[in-house]
């Protein structure tokens, strides 16, 4: 297999992919990047901290896959899903929906507007990657 491919568990996946994480908690946002670095992802990884600071990283740069926490400071990770999914230029980009709400009704939110998959804090590193192997 090609250099420029990950494998994640069962599946390849190629490893030059950029990242957006959107999250407020510094901490988890530098792990879930740790955890992409240490699988063999080498593309780009960018924060951002807010919904406003997101549409500025997506505006410039070409993301393939947004990691987003669901409550943020200025307002709900699902506005950013529904707004790129509205979007021609940004509507493949893959959503991976990452928040403490497990209520059925969150999550049926989310899947009505197409996230790729949902995440449940706290989670382990192994069902981050899982995740991502199933919408990747």
């Amino acid at each position: 297999m090609s250099t420029s491919a990950v494998k994640l568990n069962e599946r390849y996946i190629e490893s030059n992919k950029n990242f957006l994480i959107v999250e407020d908690d510094l901490t988890l946002s530098s792990l879930m990047i740790q955890t992409l670095q240490s699988q063999g992802f080498n593309g780009n990884f960018v924060e951002a901290s807010s919904i406003k600071e997101a549409f500025s990283h997506l505006d410039k740069r070409n993301i393939n896959v947004v990691l987003c926490d669901w409550n943020l400071p200025d307002g709900e990770g699902i506005d950013l899903l529904m707004k790129i999914r509205e979007s021609n230029r940004f509507k493949d980009i893959t959503f991976l929906m990452i928040t403490g709400r497990s209520d059925i009704e969150s999550m049926m939110e989310a899947s009505s507007h197409d996230v790729d998959d949902y995440l449940v804090k706290p989670f382990k590193k192994k069902e981050l990657i899982d995740k991502l192997e199933n919408i990747m």
